[in-house]
This record gives structure tokens, sequence and C-alpha cells, in this order.
């Protein structure tokens, strides 16, 4: 719909289909002759290049002429927005389909009509990015196009990619990308309702199997029945196809009467006894398998302490037991090759049995799952180079984060000093998921347990961030003098020796340094985060003060130097570290205490000039996390202590011609402080949580609606939030403008959009009685301002301002 293809098609269609197809048939000879489908892409050996390109199927049209095109599931599913295919295609590709809907629903042409679009497009496409279109056209309105799609029934690759298709599809659980935090376009709701519309298509979980059930229903039985038989000689794969004709050919099914609508069904029949066995065999892995995939639903929702969807247990023993069963399964192979999956499933019911029934588990149930757990943190703990796993498939990350809890199951020196060891390996270990799940689980569960020990895991995992950058910048060094790293004639030959020292220190030994002394020239960015996640919300000490404290100030460093055009980097830098950081610090920050929290607010309040991203990242979070614990006043609370000098900011940039980068950042902040961006929503419109804010809102409007971001957002919480914002916006946006006048104030995208609508409804929908003098001028002031960037509605609410509303002169509505 935002496609302007869509115009030419709506306007002309025979040069829109035309445009379209020489686009495609273009792109689609490009990626033909390309090796992006070539399972060599990246290899280093060398190979035949005439071996490489896309595969192309042949196409018996209906009036015996054959055709080729090239076939792929990228093409075949650009149309659906499921293909990696470049958006500007993908987007054409949903033009046209949606006008050949629109065409088979409303227009009233002929037959013949009919039957030349589609093999007009059919002839001239060279891939099957627009025949796909055609079958689900076909699909969706067999009476019309049925006869039509013959020559695609002929065809078995396009069986299989419908089957992938239909798969792909998910109706109202498909992601719509119109309506996220980045969307500043005022149409998102009419194109998020288009797409929405699309993928709702009653044929969309229906395939071209459905199309040739149909027919045969139909005067064309004999000809589908034909082509099924055809279908049949030309099956490679006999087991697939077998299930194929199982399910499309009438000819062997029974007629049976149905006991719920008293009407006729038909039923298939039997398979096959190959074909049964086969289905048997599937049926009996899919049930295994759906056994593992609950498990590991259940464990999941448990440990993140979600809602269930569904009641897969009756108890967490009726899971302790399933899983028991299904880990024996595994031991002895009888799972199929989804293994490491499953095995992760297990070990998150462990870390749940053992991090929320451990009082209630038995001693040989505390064995079972300490001997699932335990070993996956002692091996490859000092394997280099190993894959990073950020969702935690395999649990690893989370099952570190309940090695803390065993210091409750051990009373013998020696078993305590067995649990510390583990942890110390924990904050060491190569797996980046183990080390941040063991700093998660120190904030959770030690600081309790062991304090002194808490503290020193917190040291030793900065030490560590020192020691893996040296590391890092000894190899390099090595690299640069003396060529490839020689791992026998390097002093520093192994990370072995200095991470069980550290580890050995983490156990025995204190700590002597300055925990508010890193930079990143000192330590690794990549590992700095794991201290603070260590630190327990609500509880401030001086160091941990210092720590934070000197992190928000490399971190404003950082920002304040990327500033800088001709800056570069001698050391890279985490890019997910501020961001990362900001949700930790947020978290912390609502945790504490009014006294404790004023060392922040005054170095927050420098970051507001020197690192205004991070800043608004922190303003983000602590957001989202106020939210979360249901307690949105908090977030209110550091948004005014923030205000006043954002405010500053704000009426310093409006007041500056030129915009750099750094610039930007600033007005990022400012623009996420005052919800200028915000993709409101139904809840949001019914609740008004915005009506906490508003005084501070309005008083940062007041005093800075000269800025431009700042006018276009209030103009925009006018717009969503009348009843809130609307009578006091036009009295304080008509003010700016009447200072500043000229069209400065809507220079940005959405401005005029917004003013014109919400001036519209309070108009002619909402107030249609007289207005007084104050609001009758406002509203004059902001209207003539429009006029001025063009905009006929403005135009002509301004005459109706002027000639047919009245000023009530006695009663002043303000």
């Amino acid at each position: 719909m935002k496609a302007w293809i869509t115009s030419i098609l709506r306007f002309h269609p025979r040069r829109g289909m035309d445009f379209i197809i020489e686009l495609i048939n273009l792109s689609a000879e490009k990626y033909g002759k390309s090796d992006l489908d070539s399972p060599e892409r990246y290899s280093s050996i060398p190979i035949d290049r005439s071996t490489i390109g896309v595969g192309k199927v042949k196409i018996q049209l209906n009036d015996g002429g054959t055709i080729e095109q090239y076939c792929s599931s990228r093409l075949w599913f650009g149309y659906r927005g499921f293909s990696v295919m470049p958006y500007l295609l993908q987007s054409a590709l949903m033009a046209l389909e949606n006008w050949l809907i629109s065409y088979a629903e409303h227009s009233k042409s002929s037959e013949t009509t009919l039957e030349w679009i589609f093999n007009y497009i059919l002839k001239n496409s060279n891939s099957v990015a627009l025949t796909a279109i055609l079958v689900s056209i076909a699909v969706g309105y067999p009476e019309k196009f049925g006869k039509f799609a013959i020559p695609f029934m002929k065809v078995p690759e396009f069986y299989e990619l419908e089957i992938e298709r239909k798969v792909k599809e998910r109706g109202g659980n498909e992601i719509d990308w119109h309506n996220t935090l980045l969307n500043r376009d005022p149409f998102a709701k009419m194109y998020s309702k288009e797409r929405r519309t699309a993928t709702l298509r009653k044929w969309r979980k229906e395939d071209l199997e459905s199309l040739v059930v149909r027919l045969q229903f139909t005067n064309l039985r004999e000809e589908i029945l034909a082509i099924i038989d055809d279908l049949k000689e030309k099956m490679l794969d006999k087991k697939l196809g077998g299930f194929l004709f199982h399910r499309i050919d009438s000819r062997g099914w029974k007629p049976e009467l149905g006991e719920e609508n008293n009407g006729i069904i038909l039923n298939s029949g039997k398979l096959e006894p190959e074909l049964e066995e086969v289905q048997q065999k599937s049926q009996q892995e899919l049930e295994l398998t759906n056994r593992f995939f609950s498990l590991a639903l259940w464990s999941e929702k448990k440990l993140k302490k979600e809602t269930l969807e569904q009641d897969y247990y009756s108890d967490w023993r009726d899971a302790l037991t399933e899983a028991k069963d299904l880990y024996d399964i595994l031991i002895n192979a009888q799972a199929n090759n989804l293994t490491s999956l499953h095995y992760g499933g297990i070990v998150k019911a462990c870390v749940l049995f053992i991090r929320e029934h451990s009082s209630e588990l038995n001693e040989d149930d505390i064995v079972w799952c300490s001997e699932i757990i335990i070993p996956l943190i002692l091996e490859n703990n000092d394997v280099e180079n190993l894959v990073e796993d950020k969702a935690d498939i395999t649990g690893v990350g989370v099952a570190a984060s309940i090695i803390p809890i065993f210091f409750d199951f051990t009373e013998e020196k020696e078993e305590k000093q067995f649990v510390k060891t583990l942890i110390a390996i924990a904050i060491t270990h190569s797996n980046k998921s183990i080390r941040i799940g063991i700093a998660n689980g120190i904030r959770e569960h030690l600081w309790d347990r062991d304090k002194d020990f808490a503290q020193k895991c917190l040291l030793g995992s900065i030490e560590y961030a020192r020691l893996i950058l040296k590391e890092f910048n000894e190899r390099k060094d090595n690299r640069l003098f003396h060529g490839a790293y020689n791992q026998e004639n390097h002093e520093y030959d192994s990370r072995k020796d200095w991470v069980e020292n550290l580890r050995e220190q983490i156990c025995f030994q204190e700590f002597k340094f300055d925990i508010g002394s890193f930079t990143f020239s000192t330590h690794s960015s990549w590992d700095i985060l794991n201290p603070c996640l260590m630190i327990p919300n609500g509880l401030s000490n001086t160091s941990h003060s210092s720590f934070f404290i000197r992190m928000l100030t490399v971190l404003f460093e950082i920002e304040e130097l990327e500033r800088s055009y001709r800056y570069e980097r001698e050391e890279k830098i985490d890019y997910e570290l501020s961001f990362n950081f900001a949700k930790k610090f947020a978290e912390y920050l609502l945790s504490l205490s009014d006294a404790a929290l004023e060392p922040y607010i005054q170095k927050l309040l420098n970051g507001c000039e020197q690192a205004p991203e991070l800043i608004y990242n922190i303003l983000l979070w602590i957001e989202y996390s106020a939210e979360h614990m249901d307690r949105k006043s908090l977030y209110w609370n550091f948004w005014e202590k923030l205000s006043i000098k954002v405010q500053g900011i704000a009426i310093s940039i409006s007041n500056k011609h030129s915009r750099n980068w750094g610039q930007d950042k600033k007005i990022k902040l400012i623009r996420g402080m005052m919800h200028a961006d915000t993709p409101w929503q139904k809840l949001d419109y019914k609740n008004q949580d915005i009506v906490l804010g508003k005084e501070l809102i309005i008083e940062f409007v007041e005093n800075a609606g000269g800025n431009p971001d700042v006018f276009e957002a209030m103009a925009s919480l006018m717009y969503h939030f009348p009843d809130v914002f609307l009578d006091t916006g036009v009295y304080i946006l008509s003010k700016h403008q009447n200072v500043i006048g000229g069209n400065v104030l809507f220079s940005n995208v959405n401005t005029v959009f917004y003013l014109e609508n919400c001036i519209q409804r309070f108009l002619l929908e909402n107030n249609t009685g007289p207005l007084s003098k104050k609001m009758h001028q406002s509203c004059l002031i902001l209207l003539d301002a429009i006029v001025e960037t063009a905009s006929s509605k403005a135009y002509y609410l301004r005459e109706h301002l002027i000639r047919s509303r009245r000023i009530n002169n006695g009663i002043n509505f303000s």
C-alpha cells in the first residue's frame, strides 16, 4: 500500500504490470546467474563456475507452448515477505497481488479478460516470483482462475514450495514491522492494517493441493486426474509423492456420514503398507519431539516467570519425572538429531527444580540435577573461540546462574571449597553465556549466602577483564612483529596459566587494586559488564558506587569522543555495551533510596551534554522497568530530575542553524523524553497513563517549545491524547509560533499532520459551539502558519474558523 507501484497499477494497469514484470525479470536474471544459493559460495576450494546458478523449471502452457522460469524458495516467497529479497521487489510483488485480488473481487470483466491478464503475466515472467502470486490468486478464487492454473499443477516442484510457504504462514502472530519504536510514519497504522489484511486472507493456509482437490469436483475432473497420473511418473521421491497423491487423488476416497453436521465426509482411506510404516515412525518421532519441546517450553516460561499458555504438567513433580524419563531416552540414543536442543530443555528444568524447589527435593533428586548441571560448567572451560550462543539454547547460562545455591547442600569445608572453585571457573569460563549466567547468579543468590566471597567474585571478574585484554594485546603484538602466532615459542603461550592463577586468587587470596580506575585501554569492554551484573539491586556501598561512577565516566568519554569526525578508536569497543549497561544501571537506580540515588543524579545531568544517547537508553530502560514493576510514577520522578537540563539543551539547539552528529544524539534524547516517536497503542489511549507526566511535559513545552522537535512532540501528544493535552497545547504552541513566526517550528516530518488533524477534530467534532476568544485566536495563529506550508486542509479549516465559528466573549472556556 505504501509503495508508489500501487498507484501505477490503479491508474494504468497495463503499464503497471509491464513495469513489475520487467523489474522482477531483470532482478531474477541477475540472481539466476549468481552464486547466492550455491553451497560452495564461501568455500576456499575452487569450483566449476559453469555449475553456479539457480535451477529452472519448465511450465507447459494451456495453449501447448512451454516456458522456463528460474525457481527457488527466495523467489517463491517474495510476495509474502518471507524471503531475503530486496524490499523494493517485495513491495512490487505485494502490490501486484493486492491489485489482482481487488480485480478478482470487484471487476465485472469477462472471463476472457481475466484469462488474458493471468496468461500475460505468466508468459512474460522469467521466474516463479510472479508465478507464485498467480498460484495464490487461483487458490483464493478457484471459480474464476482455477482452470487457468492447470499448467502449475503439472510442476512437482511447486507442490513442495507451497507446502514450505504454508508452514511459514503465521496468521495473526506475524511480526508487524510497521508497529515498532523506530517507526515515525503517521500512516503506520494504515500500512499495518493493510499487511494484516493480507496475512489473514482465508486461503493463506491452503495451497496448490487444495486447488487440485477442488477442481476434481468440477467439469475439469478428468483433466485433473490425468495430471495426477502424469505427476506419479515424474515424482522422483516416491515416498513423498505417495503421501501427496494420497491427499489429492479422490479416486480412492470413500464417502462417510459426518456425525456432527449430518453431512457427507470423503475419507481418503488407508495408506499403503510401506507409507503407513513411514507415517507411524514419523508420528512416534513427533510424539517424542513434542515431549521434549513441552518440557523445554514449560521450564523456559517458568524460569522467566511467565504465564503458561497450557497445563503441561499437573505440578513440578510430574515435570521432574518426565525430565528423568527423557534424559534416559537421550542417554540410550533414542532421540533424533535435535539432541542438543532437547538436552537444553532438561538442563533448564533441572535449574528450575534447584532454584524454586530445592527445599522440597530429596537427596537423590538433588544429586541427579547436580550431575547434569556441574559437568556443563567444567567441560570446555579453557577452550578458546567457542561459538557464542546468545539465546542459551543449551541452557549453560541459566545452569551457571544457580551454582551459588549449591552452598545450601554443603556442610563440609571441602564441599564448600568445591562450590567456590566451580564459581571461579564459571567467572573465567571460555563460554560467554556461562560468564553472564554466573554474574546474574552471584547477584541473585550469593550476597545473602557469603557476602565477602561475592565481593571477591566481583573483583575477580574485573581482573578477568584486564587479563583477557592483556592476553589479546600480547598476541596481537606477537603477530605484528613475529608473523603468525607461535604457541610453542611465545612466553605467554596459553591462557590456562593466568586463568588458573586467577581462579586460585578468587578462591583463596585477596585483591589489591582500585575498583574505579579502569579504562577500555586496560580492561576488555566485552567483559567489563559482568561485574556490573554481579552488583545486587538495593545494595549501595562505596566500592559499588565507585565502580558505577567509573563506568559512566568511561562511557561518557567514549561517546563524547565519537562526536569528533576525525576520531578513530585505538581499541575496539563492544558496540552493545552502552545499551546493555543502561539496562542494568536502570534497574539498579530504581532499587535505591533517594539518599543513595543523589550521587548518580548529578552524574546523569552531566551526561545529558556529554553522552545524550547513553542517557536516552538509561531513561528508556527506567521507563520499561518501572512499568514492569507497576510503579510508573518512578519513571516520572527520574524524568523530572533531568527535565531542566534537557530543556536547556533543547533551547540551545533551537538557537543554532546547523545540525551535526552531536546534536542528533541530543535531539534523540529530547524526542525520547517527550515521547515524540512513541508508537501509541489502543491500550495507551484507554488507560492514558501519560497523564502522570502531564504537568511536567507542559512545563517542558512552555520553556522549550521554540525547539521544532519539542513543538512536534507536543503536537503528537495533542493528536493522540486530546483530552489530556489539546486545550493547553493549542495555547502553548500558538504562543511559541507567534514569537518565532515563519515555518521553522513546522520543519519536522509530522508536525503539520498532527496539528491540522487534531484541530480538525476539535473544531468539527468535539467542540462545535462558540469558542473563547483565546482559543479562537490560538487556532487561527496555528492555521495561518500551516496554510503557509501549502496545506489545503488547513486552508479550509481556517475559512471555517473565520466565517462559521462564533466567539463567546461572556465565558472564558480556557
